[in-house]
């Protein structure tokens, strides 16, 4: 009696996970576009930015064609990309989708480019992957790719930084706190006079990002912490959510700044849920997620 209930369960959990591995597949091949409206008195025009994070090789059709018309039909003043477009390890590094995707995207506006773990990963680990980081830099100077590597770039009264987290700062579990002092060492003191955009990969440094400047942070990192729980079962479509993920990339359950929108301050930070998956390739409740952010003037 014993076993057949135990063969009994493991059916059960055989199939639930069929179903869930069903619905995560479907999920992560959907785009979903989501908006948010910022106001500020530094802003003399208003402009409409796309954010992109974290798209690991993933294809939205056939050289990303899905992806790429989704954010020319938005018409962006600018586009910002929040790092790990690629996928870097050993063996299977490739910089295909990552070049066709930005010979598109600079088509259609002026290109940002931050650096993310894995781009880091190229230079931290130069001794196993060769030469790609120099291919990567050539790409983004063939295309005309704005690359803050902790450094910034100026379009009109927008201040657009970068910063180079350190391996410790993505550690698991423990890792380092990231410091305003950091900021200032790497990328300069912030220019108050300009809207302060600030591309910091990780989100666990809003504090830091806050007492640094920046007006706005946008970040990246967790997936949206795999699986999300709802919060709020009012929310309207095409709006950025604030669900709670499951899992963040440093394993820590429940991480509060997993995707959404947060306040410090006078500080907004925006956590991308991202575009693809790396090493667990499962989205539930957490669709691939473009950020439309429209700066207004107050």
């Amino acid at each position: 009696m014993k076993n057949g209930r135990m063969i009994n369960i493991a059916l059960v959990v055989v199939f639930a996970a069929s179903i869930l591995k069903t619905v995560s597949d479907k999920e992560r091949d959907l785009l979903s576009v989501e908006s948010i409206e910022i106001k500020s008195e530094k802003m003399k025009k208003p402009k409409k930015i796309v954010f992109l994070s974290d798209l690991h090789d993933k294809e939205f059709g056939d050289g990303n064609t899905r992806l790429i018309k989704e954010v020319a039909g938005l018409k962006p003043d600018m586009i910002l990309i929040g790092g790990d477009t690629m996928n870097v390890r050993r063996g299977k590094l490739s910089l295909r989708v990552t070049e066709e995707l930005l010979r598109n995207l600079t088509e259609i506006a002026p290109v940002c480019y931050g650096n993310g773990n894995n781009e880091q990963r190229m230079i931290w680990e130069k001794e196993t992957f060769g030469d790609t980081i120099d291919q990567f830099y050539e790409i983004l100077k063939k295309y005309h790719v704005h690359y803050l590597s902790d450094s910034f770039a100026d379009i009109g009264n927008i201040r657009i930084s970068g910063i180079d987290l350190k391996i410790s700062h993505y550690n698991k579990l423990v890792y380092e706190k990231l410091t305003k002092e950091y900021l200032n060492d790497h990328i300069g003191a912030a220019d108050l006079t300009k809207f302060n955009i600030l591309l910091c990969h990780s989100p666990s440094f809003l504090e830091a990002c806050s007492e640094w400047g920046a007006d706005l942070v946008l970040s990246g990192h967790a997936h949206g912490g795999t699986i999300r729980f709802p919060t709020d079962w009012r929310k309207k479509p095409g709006k950025i959510d604030n669900d709670r993920g499951l899992i963040s990339s440093q394993l820590r359950l429940f991480h509060k700044y997993c995707a959404g929108v947060f306040q410090r301050g006078r500080t907004c930070m925006i956590v991308s849920r991202g575009l693809g998956t790396h090493t667990v390739n499962i989205r539930i409740n957490n669709k691939p997620q473009i950020v439309v952010v429209n700066l207004m003037s107050e």
